[in-house]
């Protein structure tokens, strides 16, 4: 049930960042300690220009509240909340063997 993203504009972001992280280190080839260290510019790469996997169109952090923890899906959503994912994704979710 993998939806592939075929959104030229992702594609545009990915290669503007790789440009910029390309151009960066070419830069800090050339200068003197401690200037050709990192510069940690990466955040603000990723603030203006959010990275977003191509093919699933997931940022890095979806989970960040929970850290990716198992289960805690349920002291987050309330029980209406389950309901609706249950019945919207109800065949799914017997698929990958989640429900029965």
């Amino acid at each position: 049930m993998l939806k592939i993203s075929t959104s030229k504009e992702l594609r545009l972001k990915e290669i503007i960042l790789r440009f910029l992280g390309r151009l960066a280190n070419r830069i800090k080839k050339i200068l003197p300690p401690p200037y050709n260290k990192t510069w940690k510019l990466r955040k603000y790469y990723l603030w203006l220009l959010p990275k977003v996997d191509e093919r699933t169109v997931i940022a890095p952090k979806h989970i960040e509240p929970t850290k990716g923890v198992p289960g805690a899906w349920k002291n987050i959503l309330d029980k209406e909340e389950i309901q609706i994912i249950n019945k919207r994704y109800k065949n799914y979710l017997k698929e990958q063997n989640y429900i029965n």
